[in-house]
């Protein structure tokens, strides 16, 4: 039988070496980008006048800022969402007013919490779109914190007894959220009831564009690896 010729050695064996050139490469540090200063927006009240929308909705998106709040307010951009009422009539001023951050850090508000109703003397409800800019607090949060961010709406004794529970209840609004990540906004149509102010949030959600944040579960294995090590 032929032998067969390697270049391993055998077991045990030395083998020869040599020293490999080399050379110092300096490394540039890494560092970690300054955090931006959050601001939250300062409480406060203002009207937003939608010119040429007190007989129909126009089909542009056009929106205007309530007062010199971070607050926009526009004609609805779709259509009324089933099972509500389609048939209210057309708004034309709507008065905003919003909270200091703390009476949102009360309710359990990762966000802003503000009121909006009607303010062109019409006792019906009426649709519109409001969207809030995030700008001063975008980076208030982490774990992807502006893509995940919401519109929802709160009981009208949010404001007045925010211990009780019933009264930090979420419920989205009916006609789900959009939020621009590029433009730092975040809106979405509501219905504007007839005599008392809506009251809404600005906050997060478990998932969003950037992906899930919510707790997973431990799987009945990791469960049982866990009662193993204590």
């Amino acid at each position: 039988v032929p032998r067969r010729v390697g270049t391993s050695a055998a077991p045990g064996a030395s083998v020869p070496v040599h020293a490999v050139p080399h050379r110092i490469v300096p490394i540039t540090a890494m560092t970690t980008p300054p955090k931006a200063a959050v601001s939250w927006p300062s409480a406060g009240t203002g009207t937003a006048v939608l010119a040429d929308y007190r007989t129909a909705r126009p089909a542009s998106a056009q929106q205007f800022q309530a007062g010199h709040l971070p607050v926009w307010v526009g004609a609805p951009t779709t259509a009324a969402p089933a099972g509500t009422d389609a048939s209210v009539a057309a708004v034309s001023q709507v008065r905003v007013s919003l909270t200091a951050h703390p009476a949102a850090t009360a309710l359990g508000v990762a966000g802003v919490v503000l009121t909006a109703g009607r303010a062109d003397r019409v006792t019906t409800p009426g649709w519109a779109h409001i969207s809030v800019s995030y700008q001063g607090f975008a980076d208030a949060y982490g774990g992807d914190y502006v893509s995940r961010l919401r519109i929802v709406e709160l009981p009208a004794c949010a404001l007045t007894t925010p211990q009780v529970a019933r009264c930090r209840q979420q419920t989205p609004v009916p006609a789900g959220s959009v939020d621009d990540v590029r433009a730092q906004r975040v809106g979405a149509d509501v219905l504007l009831p007839a005599s008392v102010d809506l009251v809404l949030a600005v906050t997060t959600s478990a998932s969003g564009s950037a992906g899930n944040f919510t707790a997973s579960p431990l799987s009945e294995i990791g469960r049982a690896s866990c009662r193993e090590r204590v």
